[in-house]
């Protein structure tokens, strides 16, 4: 069965490789086999407003991963945020985030060597959104976020 994944990617952040950028998360998704039902191009006029988009769309694309470039394409406490719903894999380096068991979210050690070797960390069992057993998880309305469709492509 194909999973299914989000590619997310800021083109403020990106600039002029946003292209590249976007290739690289599709080359991702294709050699692990799986198929990426939207792409996300956050606005950078919106900072706060980007990570809860896309958490709500993870939720009601039922992904369980996300693909960025890199983690460069996230603000500070985006990834703590986002693994609560989805894992994150960061298309440079391969790495993956996810909530381990102590709810915090965590990077491979310095002696991992990337993305060869397998998934880095490990998983929780599915919970009710998706990944994790975090109480606070709870399901979000990607209708009622306030959002419009804008910044989405690739939809299936």
């Amino acid at each position: 069965m194909t999973n299914y994944v989000i590619g997310f990617l800021r083109a403020d952040v990106s600039g002029e490789q946003w292209r590249q950028d976007e290739a690289r998360i599709h080359t991702l998704a294709e050699k692990c086999g799986w198929s990426v039902v939207l792409g996300y191009f956050g606005d950078p006029k919106r900072p706060g407003a980007v990570i809860n988009r896309l958490m709500n769309l993870a939720y009601a694309e039922c992904v369980n991963e996300v693909i960025a470039p890199s983690v460069d394409h996230f603000e500070p406490d985006d990834l703590a945020a986002l693994v609560k719903i989805a894992d994150v894999i960061c298309a440079d380096t391969g790495t993956r985030y996810t909530i381990p068991t102590d709810g915090a979210p965590q990077t491979p050690s310095e002696t991992d060597s990337g993305w060869g070797g397998g998934e880095l960390m490990k998983s929780l069992q599915p919970g009710p959104n998706g990944n994790s057993y975090d109480p606070w998880n709870m399901p979000v309305n990607a209708d009622d976020d306030g959002q419009t469709q804008t910044g989405l492509i690739n939809r299936r």
